[in-house]
């Protein structure tokens, strides 16, 4: 073999190994900063690690079963469920907290409930999701849901400039300490509960956050919304499952 033709094959070798390690760059950066949907904070799938694939916004699902456990607001019997999984270092899930608010007032026959999805790339995703349950075991449900809404309308996520010490604050108001918060840091119950809503939603499918689960109760007929959809939208589905 000639030096020429050597020296084809190393470049052609160096060409592919560089074009390998670019696109593993491309598909982990559009997976941090969640370029794959619109309006969807995106995680890297179990089954490829360098991106998650594009969801369908709204898809037909299998309902969900409910632990009892969770933190929620309305009517504890309601036939209608509105189910999210969020994360609250998310600027989509600030976007959408809104409109599932405003979903809420509009469907008072509902309930909503939190689950967790904190996102592995939001440094403090799950400090935050820690503080929203140790707002609901020290001081009830509503509590822990005005928590979520003073968090949210602070438009700190939207904004890039939510920090751990801006969090705190809004804890400490709900009239709890900083030695209920180590507490609940060493608290198992809620780690696992944490742990165990994000375990769900990766066995799901889910791969970004917000999701929306509606449920029919009555039917055992739901969908999932994938992403910061508008109200019509997503009243448009509920009323199809009503």
């Amino acid at each position: 073999m000639n030096n020429d033709t050597k020296n084809l094959k190393y470049i052609i070798g160096a060409f592919l190994v560089l074009s390998i390690v670019a696109s593993y760059y491309i598909g982990y950066m559009s997976a941090r900063l969640g370029l794959n949907a619109p309006f969807i904070s995106g995680t890297p799938s179990a089954t490829n690690p360098t991106a998650a694939p594009e969801p369908k916004l709204i898809e037909e699902v299998a309902p969900i079963t409910l632990s009892g456990d969770e933190v929620y607001k309305g009517n504890k019997d309601a036939p209608m469920l509105l189910v999210t999984f969020t994360d609250f270092e998310c600027p989509f899930c600030a976007k959408f907290h809104p409109t599932l608010n405003a979903l809420y007032e509009a469907n008072k026959d509902s309930k909503v409930v939190f689950k967790h999805f904190p996102l592995t790339f939001h440094k403090y995703a799950k400090d935050f999701a820690t503080m929203f349950e140790c707002v609901a075991k020290n001081q009830g449900n509503e509590k822990a849901t005005l928590f979520a809404d003073n968090l949210f309308a602070e438009n700190l996520v939207s904004q890039g400039q939510i920090t751990s010490s801006g969090v705190l604050k809004l804890f400490l108001a709900t009239g709890l300490s900083e030695g209920n918060l180590t507490s609940c840091k060493n608290d198992t119950a809620i780690s696992n509960k944490i742990n165990n809503d994000y375990n769900e939603g990766v066995a799901l499918g889910i791969n970004g956050t917000p999701a929306l689960y509606i449920i029919n109760t009555n039917t055992s007929k739901a969908v999932r919304i994938n992403g910061a959809l508008d109200q019509a939208t997503i009243q448009t589905e509920f009323d199809k499952l009503k």
